[in-house]
């Protein structure tokens, strides 16, 4: 994951959002932070943020990471798509989204 995003997280956003075009059933389950396709930009530069801290890699290209992200979420409004998303409760009530599932909130 390091290697992947080494350059930013640009690249493995676009390749989220190539993946999410070409899907007709999206299954999520979340369990640590809100799902990429539902964050808000603030809430999605912080991920981002966090974890290229937790990574120890630069937060290269940190803007047209979020908007990259937020494209995404104009499959939610497509006809003929379907979406299961289980989202865990404590995922809802975080202050801050962690960059790791073990890691420490800020």
């Amino acid at each position: 994951m390091r290697r992947q995003l080494a350059g930013g997280h640009l690249a493995r956003q676009e390749v989220g959002v190539a993946e999410t075009d070409r899907t007709v059933v999206l299954r999520v389950v979340e369990v640590v932070r809100i799902p990429g396709l539902l964050q808000t930009a603030d809430y999605a530069r912080h991920v981002f943020t966090a974890n290229s801290e937790f990574r120890q890699i630069p937060v290269a290209g940190l803007e047209d990471s979020v908007r990259a992200r937020l494209r995404r979420q104009a499959a939610l409004y497509e006809p003929g798509r379907s979406f299961r998303m289980l989202i865990w409760e404590g995922a809802l009530w975080a202050r801050r989204p962690h960059a790791w599932p073990c890691g420490q909130p800020r």
